[in-house]
């Protein structure tokens, strides 16, 4: 048997390092090309759950003025007085916006959810959604709205829409809704389903103090404002798609199929379809764009 020698046992040695390192740089290369596309999906996964919205800024648990058109005012909650709104303007529960003639607002709602007001219109933030509250609640007290909701995850988180006679729960919709002066109100419905119930009079108990203890005093109805006879009976329908309620203000309703010929020439409708598309436009580019930089 022969007996390595000095030299032989160097040079084993060097084989051995060249191999091992041979064998990590095989299996770095072969972790790399497994984990490298997992891990920049996961990157684009993680950028593009975030809500989207058409600006640049994130738009996180808060409501603001978007775009707008003409005099537009806001009665923040607790005031008297109006004030001009402005774009950006960042808006709170109970605030009120009322656009003027041949006026017209845009807000962006916290879960990127779109809410126009045509002109002549005022509407009150009753509910906004945060980490407390699940849903928002726009009460129409008057004129045109428009809105553009998204497919939200949580089944519980909602929008609705609320007329002195009338409310309209909404999730991944469009629609537009009007409310007149004699408070009757009609519901289009674009795209998905809406359900609208009428709003009935509500009994309310008065407690008066007596000796110390609280007792029953009466029990009485108060009808939504403007005060007028509204039906006691209770309903709930769902509107599907292209399909049109409206709503007396005696809490009769009556369904009907939406004239796309007519709705195609409303200036209104038409004019919305057109800024909704421009935005689902511009939001594509963007992820688009997070998606390029993510790769580079």
């Amino acid at each position: 048997m022969a007996v390595p020698t000095q030299s032989m046992i160097f040079f084993k040695f060097i084989d051995n390092k060249i191999l091992a390192k041979c064998k990590s740089l095989w299996y770095f290369e072969v972790m790399r090309k497994k984990l490298l596309p997992l891990l920049i999906w996961t990157m684009i996964s993680y950028f593009l759950s975030f809500p989207l919205s058409y600006s640049q800024e994130t738009t996180s648990l808060t409501t603001k003025i978007t775009f707008l058109v003409g005099t537009v005012e806001v009665q923040k909650k607790g005031e008297t007085t109006w004030k001009k709104a402005k774009i950006d303007l960042i808006l709170s529960k109970h605030d009120k916006i009322k656009t003027w003639k041949d006026s017209l607002v845009e807000i962006l709602l916290s879960n990127s959810s779109v809410v126009r007001l045509g002109e002549l219109t005022t509407v009150e933030i009753s509910k906004l959604q945060d980490n407390m509250e699940k849903e928002n609640l726009l009460n129409i007290l008057f004129g045109d709205i428009w809105i553009k909701t998204l497919k939200l995850i949580d089944r519980d988180a909602m929008i609705k829409v609320m007329s002195p006679i009338a409310v309209a729960g909404i999730r991944g919709t469009v629609l537009s809704a009007k409310v007149m002066e004699d408070s009757s109100t009609s519901v289009n419905v674009y795209q998905g389903e809406v359900r609208v119930s009428n709003l009935p009079p509500k009994k309310e108990t008065k407690i008066e103090k007596k000796e110390g203890l609280y007792e029953i005093a009466k029990t009485y109805e108060e009808t939504a404002k403007p005060y007028h006879e509204v039906s006691c009976q209770e309903w709930c329908e769902i509107v599907k798609e292209m399909e049109r309620i409206t709503i007396s203000p005696d809490g009769s309703y009556k369904k009907s199929q939406i004239d796309q010929e007519a709705i195609g020439l409303d200036s209104w409708v038409k004019w919305n379809r057109e800024r909704d598309k421009s935005l689902e436009s511009l939001k594509d580019d963007l992820k688009d764009e997070r998606i390029k930089d993510i790769k580079e």
